[in-house]
């Protein structure tokens, strides 16, 4: 079976907007979340996070930290992504001060 050429230029067209899709934004599919300790209503939690975005989670606070994403989470004590981070891989739990969060691309 032949394409005509209008055929055949609408197949080309749709495989070139198909390949040019920009990628996910997402640097991670899950869940990170910090439980404050003493707080049982789960804290705060940032879903499917955004890559080189910094989210506060649980400033100030003494927490858990639950990585239940499939990327590794970079934690920082203070707000703002500031102070010496955290690495926490992916699945993993990690008691400390979270204040913030990030995930790279």
């Amino acid at each position: 079976m032949r394409l005509s050429p209008l055929a055949r230029a609408a197949v080309l067209s749709a495989a070139v907007l198909v390949l040019s899709a920009p990628a996910s934004a997402y640097a991670a599919t899950g869940v990170f979340w910090a439980q404050p300790i003493g707080d049982f209503t789960g804290g705060p939690a940032v879903e499917n996070p955004t890559a080189g975005r910094c989210y506060d989670v649980a400033p100030g606070q003494i927490s858990v930290a639950h990585n239940d994403t499939d990327a590794v989470a970079h934690t920082f004590p203070l707000a703002g992504c500031r102070g010496t981070a955290t690495d926490i891989p992916a699945g993993g739990v990690e008691p400390g001060i979270h204040g913030s969060v990030r995930f790279d691309s």
